[in-house]
């Protein structure tokens, strides 16, 4: 215990140096999802404020808002990391991943809103409408996507915590995870694969299932909300050395 304690310290210290954050923030960062999850499942689980929480998680309120901004905004910064390292003549795994990565956060933001759908009150096709779960201009809500979309979420903690491991070697540090976030990639792998296994025996009336079940929008968060992060830590630390490079 006293190890991993002296472990974790020695990672927050080293995050702290490499992105040039405070040492209370590093803390904050590695804190919140655990903070996030625990209230979300308090919402949850109080009667007496049911009618909002249900509110909070519903299509179009605030959690899902705050994903889709969350997603929007890391979907942009990774474009804007791309065209910045193309210029400075960074490796094409570097260029490629944060093109790619970025272009797909982007894809998931817009069907987060179903294409804005609700934004801007307007109505699919009726071919799509009778084909789609909800009756929403989107792909996760069809049939043959909907099982796709629930491994990505599972894909996207275990990469998430692959990109920790690939941020301690010199080849890949540019497109690795902060440290920082390994909590938020554990949780989202979870909370995910319990969601998962919702999807394939629905409605089993365990505790742990059903919570995860009902905890899905607070999961798309958490991916919209590391993501952020992801792509803002590693903005810091990338900009300054292009900027020592350049001076």
């Amino acid at each position: 215990m006293t190890s991993m304690i002296a472990r974790i310290g020695s990672l927050l210290r080293k995050s702290e140096q490499t992105y040039n954050i405070s040492s209370s923030l590093a803390k904050v960062i590695v804190l919140a999802p655990f903070v996030i999850v625990f209230f979300s499942l308090l919402f949850i689980e109080l009667p007496a404020i049911s009618s909002l929480t249900s509110w909070l998680l519903s299509e179009n309120r605030p959690v899902e808002l705050l994903t889709f901004v969350s997603l929007l905004a890391a979907g942009l910064m990774g474009c804007k990391f791309a065209w910045r390292a193309r210029k400075n003549e960074s490796g094409i795994h570097v260029v490629g991943f944060y093109a790619l990565f970025s272009a797909g956060l982007l894809i998931v933001a817009m069907e987060e809103v179903s294409w804005g759908q609700w934004i801007f009150g307007f109505e699919p096709a009726a071919a799509i409408k009778a084909i789609n779960k909800q009756g929403e201009l989107n792909l996760h809500n069809m049939p043959a996507l909907h099982a796709p979309f629930e491994f990505l979420r599972v894909a996207f903690g275990l990469g998430g915590l692959f990109g920790v491991w690939l941020s301690s070697r010199p080849q890949t540090r540019d497109i690795g995870a902060p440290a920082v976030l390994s909590s938020w990639f554990v949780l989202v792998a979870i909370l995910a694969a319990l969601d998962l296994r919702n999807y394939y025996v629905p409605h089993s009336g365990q505790l742990i299932f059903d919570a995860a079940e009902a905890m899905v929008e607070v999961l798309e968060l958490l991916i919209g909300l590391s993501a952020f992060l992801y792509m803002w830590l590693n903005g810091r630390r990338l900009s300054n050395e292009w900027k020592e490079v350049n001076t």
